[in-house]
């Protein structure tokens, strides 16, 4: 082997290939490696393949995705609703059925789609009922609600002109102040067209009327004060008149007069900046002197000294402790945690009393309810499970096979009685077990209680 001014690329990783070592071999002045495929088989690749990622393993993920779709090929031919399977092909997200539908569309389908009737067609019958709900909702109605005469709001219903729209009437009405308008019987009933514009047009007017009244009041504002602003002249801007303003700190903003006086605007803005200053203040406010805890101990937790971490409460940032609890974790604590003993350890303490709780409550129930490792309320209830989908207890359906499986518990072990295509063959089955078994057992024990 001998030097070149190549790469090294000894034992770098490219997709699937690991490179091993460089060989003698040259294809075009281009050194070739031998690499390893995380399948396992050694190839040699080229070194500007490499490079460019060209080659990222031995060929085993093209071969894979030969099986797979030769796999499912069981499709081909096979029809589904209105889909006829054609081949399997994949796709940047996975494998798909390539299927024509009897409308003469291609569609790519997934495979579980297919089968498990999600899909049957390339959209087509949605398509179908769409239009059907369509034209039902959009028919000639056979039966018109007659509003002839009728008036709502300003609008008296003249005649029918024949029209339609949605399949709603159109009506000639006559407004109060004189105009023609035809009009939707639906916008009529619902209340939506009230008149033939005039009301609109006066209810606009109405306001233009207190605007002039309010903009009246606010034509002279020159010298009063608003806040910390005190009106000084007014302009005109782009969006209406505005008041050239002075703040107390000197500013000069210039402000609409409805945000002085609706006291939106009291300031430039260094009212608003003071007030966060203040907030700011109060919350990085430390109420009591930093104490030095080191080496103390509190329960099972030891201070080995102070932290630069800080827990941020509502008005102040907390001091944190970095403690060493006797089982070996580390964890921060606040000094008024330690002081008041409201932390003395990690939490290992409560998992130890929730596990010693649970051995008590366990042998309590095993005394009194447990005989031979068998629980007498177990066997005797007959209630099922909140996980059991079929009701009955000792009979569950396999999702796989779609069969009823039997089966029974007892002294710890599980026996299987059988699967069946009906549920009333195996709550049977189960039935009769329960019998037997427990029957025998429950016997047995309540002998032994009356002695």
């Amino acid at each position: 082997m001998y030097k070149t001014n190549t790469v090294d690329l000894m034992g770098k990783k490219v997709g699937m290939l690991t490179v091993l070592e460089a060989t003698d071999q040259r294809i075009n002045k281009s050194i070739v490696w031998k690499c390893k495929c995380s399948c396992g088989n050694i190839i040699y690749v080229k070194s500007t393949y490499l490079v460019n990622a060209s080659v990222v393993n031995c060929g085993c993920v093209k071969k894979e995705d030969e099986r797979l779709i030769e796999k499912n090929n069981e499709f081909i031919g096979k029809t589904f609703g209105r889909l006829t399977a054609l081949e399997v092909v994949k796709r940047q997200d996975g494998y798909y059925v390539k299927c024509k539908c009897t409308c003469g569309n291609i569609a790519y389908i997934f495979k579980n789609s297919l089968t498990q009737g999600k899909t049957k067609s390339c959209g087509c019958i949605a398509r179908e009922k769409a239009s059907e709900r369509f034209k039902k909702r959009h028919e000639e109605i056979s039966i018109i609600i007659d509003l002839s005469g009728k008036t709502f709001g300003r609008l008296t219903v003249l005649e029918d002109t024949k029209k339609r729209s949605d399949g709603n009437v159109i009506w000639k009405c006559k407004c109060s102040c004189g105009n023609i308008v035809n009009v939707n019987s639906s916008y009529l009933r619902k209340g939506i067209t009230r008149s033939c514009g005039c009301l609109s047009r006066e209810v606009k007017a109405e306001r233009l009327k207190k605007l002039n009244k309010e903009n009246h009041y606010f034509n002279n504002l020159t010298g009063k004060t608003f806040g910390r602003l005190t009106a000084i002249e007014k302009e005109k801007s782009n969006a209406g008149f505005i008041w050239k303003c002075n703040c107390i700190c000197g500013n000069v903003v210039y402000v609409r007069s409805s945000s002085l006086a609706n006291g939106s605007t009291r300031s430039c803005g260094c009212l608003a900046k003071e007030s966060a200053s203040k907030r700011l203040k109060l919350y990085m406010k430390e109420n009591s002197p930093i104490k030095d805890l080191t080496a103390q101990r509190f329960g099972m937790l030891v201070v080995i000294g102070l932290s630069d971490k800080r827990r941020v409460g509502k008005n102040r940032k907390y001091v944190l402790h970095k403690c060493v609890c006797d089982c070996g974790n580390v964890v921060y604590v606040t000094t008024s945690q330690l002081t008041s003993d409201l932390k003395t350890s990690c939490g290992c303490i409560n998992k130890e009393k929730h596990i010693e709780k649970g051995r008590r409550l366990s042998a309590i129930v095993n005394e009194k309810y447990v005989v031979e490792n068998t629980n007498i309320n177990t066997i005797t209830k007959e209630e099922p499970y909140i996980t059991n989908k079929t009701g009955i207890r000792g009979v569950c359906l396999c999702k796989k096979t779609k069969k009823y499986l039997a089966y029974i518990s007892f002294k710890k072990k599980t026996y299987r009685l059988g699967s069946f295509s009906n549920k009333e063959d195996a709550v049977k089955v189960r039935k009769e077990a329960e019998s037997k078994i427990f029957g025998e057992f429950l016997k047995e024990y309540n002998s032994r209680k009356n002695l």
